[in-house]
């Protein structure tokens, strides 16, 4: 169990983004520069006990895909209707001698209908410390805890689970709503005197 090995099984993927689906043990070559990671899998069918993706991995959750009953196209239907385009993207401020360095993420996502997409993922699926049959194990990676203390996360391995008391380490800075007017919107808009 190593440090990257606990990394990947938070977050569903490896550090060059191959999913855990396909190499569940350890991270391989890598995906080569320019290669799209493959996203042709479900979870259901693929890995129904969590072994390679833990049940409450952090891409698991955020798309959950066919968990509940694969195969299921009424099931895929619904988990396309909470689909979001979604981007994260590092940043890393430079310390001085007066003021710390600040390492964190800026999280873009693009939604038709903010509370269908949007806050469904995050409150239903990603929030939720019961998912996937799970108990009192929210995200492992994007959630803050509350004050009560500690969280597990469980990874399933075949000699029995394992699970991490953790804390959280996640601290957001802002955010915000905006508008996006769709293409046929900003034609209209161009065209009125």
């Amino acid at each position: 169990m190593t440090a990257q090995w606990v990394a990947a099984k938070m977050m569903g993927r490896w550090r060059d983004g191959t999913p855990l689906i396909d190499r569940p043990i350890e991270a391989g070559p890598g995906t080569p520069a320019g290669a799209v990671p493959d996203n042709d899998f479900t979870y259901g069918a693929d890995d129904p006990t969590g072994l390679a993706c833990p049940l409450g991995a952090h891409i698991r959750r955020a798309n959950p895909r066919d968990t509940l009953q694969p195969g299921d196209p009424t099931e895929q239907a619904i988990t396309n209707r909470h689909r979001l385009l979604r981007r994260g993207r590092t940043y890393d401020v430079p310390g001085t001698d007066e003021a710390p360095g600040e390492k964190g993420l800026l999280f873009v996502c693009l939604a038709g209908d903010i509370e269908r997409q949007f806050e469904f993922v995050q409150q239903t699926w990603v929030g939720s410390p019961a998912f996937s049959g799970l108990v009192d194990e929210p995200d492992p990676v994007v959630t803050q805890s509350d004050a009560e203390g500690p969280r597990g996360f469980t990874i399933p391995t075949t000699s029995g689970p394992v699970t991490l008391c953790m804390q959280s380490f996640v601290t957001v800075r802002g955010g915000g709503y905006f508008f996006l007017p769709s293409r046929s919107a900003l034609e209209y808009l161009s065209e009125l005197n």
